[in-house]
């Protein structure tokens, strides 16, 4: 049997939140539009495992297919041609945490629109856990 390699990106990124606000954010899916740039709604299918998200690039079917608390989650994805599957990894550092992202797509000349938003996914990850961490309510928090 052939293995298929898909291209893939990674990304890191400082943020100063401890590990248990940073995982819990990204573990709150209905919550995803609220700090997420490129996430508009989410759908829960079935929770903590499947949800259909709506962003500004299409819809698409996510399905969590590893999470260990405050350690990694990744989710594999139907319904849009443009990736495949993402993962986090989370590594404390103090009372910052920081955040390896990858992100799995099947074109190779889609990888400068695939960068493009895992960067704006992570830089909306780090605004909104440093806005909580000072004590911001999430509830008034205004994602740009």
């Amino acid at each position: 049997m052939e293995m298929i390699y898909l291209p893939k990106i990674e990304r890191e990124i400082e943020i100063n939140a401890p590990i248990k606000r940073v995982y819990e954010i990204i573990n709150d899916f209905p919550n995803m539009p609220k700090w997420n740039v490129n996430a508009n709604e989410v759908i829960i299918i079935e929770p903590r495992k499947k949800g259909i998200i709506k962003a500004k690039f299409g819809e698409m079917t996510g399905t969590v297919i590893e999470n260990i608390e405050n350690e990694k989650l990744s989710l594999a994805f139907e319904g849009i041609p443009l990736f495949n599957s993402l993962g986090y990894i989370f590594i404390p550092k103090g009372d910052i945490t920081i955040v390896k992202a990858w992100v799995e797509f099947e074109k190779a000349e889609q990888k400068q629109i695939v960068s493009m938003a895992g960067e704006r996914n992570l830089n909306s990850l780090k605004k909104y856990a440093e806005y909580l961490e000072a004590g911001g309510n999430p509830d008034e928090y205004k994602k740009k």
